[in-house]
């Protein structure tokens, strides 16, 4: 039979130990934290986008932990939309008193977006919630989850149009030619973007003849479009004959490749963007 001092002296030491473990385990998991450093978006198209958050990992503690898996769900207006669960390959290493930088990327594309999230097609903004665990092991190889939240907003993007509207011919010669194309661009968005440049190449009958680069500041609003005129002087002498007989006909094939930059609240992007049409020539009087 135990005494009532030595009962008392080992409930001690019981209380003890377990104040020490539960005091331990706060600090631990005050070791290890995680922030949101930066949410952006990248790869903006008309098929869909992709966001890009950024957590810091802070590791206060005098000894490495290691990342070794991610499990995240992301949400689009409060309504799941799908769940992931990475095991890392190779773990990352958080080394003592330092930090490292993650990127869980939420890539989303609207078709498949909108065929798991019906009632939300034709939604111009939509709200992207990431929440999840970061799973670290310490040297002892022990483990503890980490929460992670984010939330960033995200367009429903429509590609910007480019029509090729017509062909002038200012003056045609055996030698070469003096030429206007006339585009339109259009704004297919529910709001407003900045024009900031558009560069490419034209091709007619099938032939590069010119490039094209220019800056602009010009706001384009829901559907607004804005014309432009590109200036070609074709020397025939160096793209041949056959692009002098294109000319003398009553259509031409046409074509414009190229990149578009825009900008607005969401940031700014440059996007492929090309067209190509059978022109009517017209000349002048």
């Amino acid at each position: 039979m135990l005494g009532q001092d030595q009962a008392k002296k080992i409930a001690s030491v019981l209380t003890l130990i377990f104040l020490s473990c539960l005091f331990s385990g706060l600090i631990v998991k005050r070791e290890i934290e995680v922030f949101l450093e930066e949410k952006k978006i990248e790869t903006l198209s008309g098929s869909g986008l992709i966001l890009n958050f950024l957590f810091r990992i802070v590791n206060s503690s005098s000894f490495e932990y290691q990342l070794i898996k991610t499990e995240t769900r992301t949400l689009i207006n409060q309504q799941e939309f799908f769940r992931l669960a990475t095991a890392l390959e190779e773990p990352i290493s958080v080394p003592p008193r330092s930090s490292v930088l993650i990127n869980l990327p939420v890539k989303i594309t609207y078709v498949y977006l909108f065929q798991a999230l019906p009632e939300l097609k034709e939604t111009e903004k939509l709200t992207c919630n990431l929440i999840g665990w970061l799973t670290l092991a310490d040297y002892r190889r022990r483990e503890q989850k980490i929460p992670l939240t984010a939330t960033a907003d995200f367009p429903y993007f429509k590609d910007w149009a480019v029509i090729l509207e017509s062909l002038e011919v200012k003056n045609l010669s055996l030698g070469g030619a003096d030429l206007v194309l006339n585009l339109l661009l259009t704004n297919n968005n529910s709001s407003a973007w900045i024009f900031r440049s558009l560069e490419g190449h034209i091709e007619l009958a099938g032939k590069k003849v010119s490039t094209f680069s220019q800056s602009f500041q010009d706001s384009l609003g829901a559907g607004e479009g804005k014309k432009l005129s590109v200036s070609l002087l074709l020397d025939f002498f160096e793209l041949g004959s056959d692009l002098q007989e294109a000319l003398a006909a009553s259509q031409i094939e046409a074509s414009f490749t190229g990149q578009i930059v825009i900008e607005n609240e969401w940031g700014q992007f440059q996007l492929p963007i090309s067209t190509r049409s059978r022109l009517k020539i017209l000349r002048n009087p």
